[in-house]
């Protein structure tokens, strides 16, 4: 049994440990939603609905995969600086965070890969698949490999930022630059 003396030492001790984390998590998650906040495009009322959205669905998103509400700001925050709306960088955010999961890596490092790659490599043609199912079929492509390779993402993370410029000067797709890198290793 756990001596008494213990039980409130802890309860001492930890309440105001939890509350003062509370607090840094919150200010953290805070100056994550600014930052955000800076890179939306649009007029003030589009600025301030898109601003409402996204703090809606990352902590919907936070509930959903265990992710920090600050990881997954920052996965935005990588879509948004780049230039992409609130609607892409939401997409965006919400299909690397479950990729992130998935290799066991930080959401925002997935997100800055896959949103340059995006941002250099999305087929714009007519006919062509929408942002989010281009995304989301890189990602799948990228997990894919990644089981069938024995990969992991860092290194292939590494490898599509540096060849991304170089693939689509080459007429090179995402599908195509993601499985030429993942079999390289």
């Amino acid at each position: 049994t756990i001596p008494t003396w213990f039980a409130l030492r802890f309860a001492i001790i930890g309440i105001p440990r939890a509350l003062a984390q509370g607090a840094k998590d919150l200010i953290a998650f805070d100056k994550e939603l600014q930052k955000i906040k800076r890179n939306l495009q649009g007029s003030a009322s589009e600025i301030s609905a898109g601003f409402n959205q996204i703090r809606t669905e990352i902590t919907r998103l936070s509930l959903e995969t265990g992710k920090s509400t600050t990881e997954i700001a920052d996965a935005v925050k990588q879509f948004a600086t780049l230039g992409f709306g609130v609607e892409e960088s939401l997409s965006g955010a919400n299909a690397a965070v479950k990729a992130s999961v998935l290799f066991f890596e930080d959401a925002g490092k997935t997100a800055k890969t896959f949103a340059g790659a995006m941002k250099i490599l999305q087929d714009n043609t007519e006919g062509s698949a929408n942002f989010s199912e281009q995304l989301n079929q890189a990602l799948a492509l990228a997990v894919e490999l990644e089981k069938d390779n024995k990969s992991e993402l860092g290194p292939l993370s590494e490898a599509l930022e540096r060849f991304a410029p170089a693939a689509a000067t080459a007429g090179i797709s995402m599908r195509e630059t993601i499985t030429l890198l993942a079999s390289l290793g």
